[in-house]
């Protein structure tokens, strides 16, 4: 069970990563549009 907990932990983090990325490029992509 702790090791769902670390990998949910985890999971979440490259999920809030991936999305801050996703952020970036929508941001720099629509100001050049």
């Amino acid at each position: 069970d702790k090791a769902r907990a670390t990998l949910n932990a985890v999971s979440e983090e490259a999920f809030r990563d991936a999305t801050q990325h996703l952020n970036q490029f929508y941001q720099r992509n629509s100001s050049t549009l």
